[in-house]
């Protein structure tokens, strides 16, 4: 969730327009909502350690590639694994879709 932090350093380094900004962190929440169905589905059928170590694999490999990308689209791709961490701890009363 920090992408916005280091959009200074994004856009001096990749040479980034704002639009393509918008875009890239756009496809970071694009993917916390994708990662807060794949958490819920994960919670009901393996428990709550399932999302957790999902959620730090995600965020492990999403970093990683952020820390190597070599330009936008690759740069997206890890923001876009990287930032569904979060929706992943695995507290049942955190998604949206458990009706309680």
């Amino acid at each position: 969730m920090g992408f916005g932090l280091f959009v200074p350093e994004f856009r001096s380094v990749f040479s980034m327009s704002t639009s393509t900004v918008g875009f890239v962190s756009s496809l970071g929440f694009l993917g916390f909502f994708i990662g807060l169905l794949i958490a819920q589905a994960l919670l009901d059928r393996r428990g709550p350690g399932a999302p957790v170590l999902s959620g730090l694999a995600a965020a492990t490999i999403g970093m990683g590639i952020i820390a190597l990308a070599p330009g936008v689209p690759v740069l997206a791709i890890g923001v876009f694994l990287a930032v569904p961490a979060p929706a992943s701890h695995g507290r049942r009363s955190t998604t949206p879709f458990t009706g309680r």
